[in-house]
């Protein structure tokens, strides 16, 4: 339905959809006739320069999140800010 191996499908199940991109997760889910409007967190964990991993610091600045709204990829959210 979608365009991709049987196999590929099983490499996203068994991985719980980790490997699996956005726009993947949201043709899979289309595809399902699944709606994925929850929220998403990203969970990261980082070592910092003292040696000491740490979870769930998340570097905003590492991420083009203006330019990929700008370009569509979070189709279906708005920008509270403009509201």
């Amino acid at each position: 339905m979608i365009g991709v191996q049987e196999q590929q499908i099983q490499r996203y199940e068994s991985d719980k959809y980790a490997s699996a991109n956005l726009r993947r997760i949201q043709e899979i889910a289309n595809a399902l006739k699944l709606n994925i409007a929850e929220i998403a967190e990203i969970n990261k964990t980082i070592k910092l320069k003292t040696g000491v991993e740490k979870s769930n610091v998340i570097e905003w600045n590492r991420f083009p999140a203006k330019e990929m709204y700008k370009r569509g990829w979070f189709e279906g959210f708005r920008d509270l800010s403009k509201t």
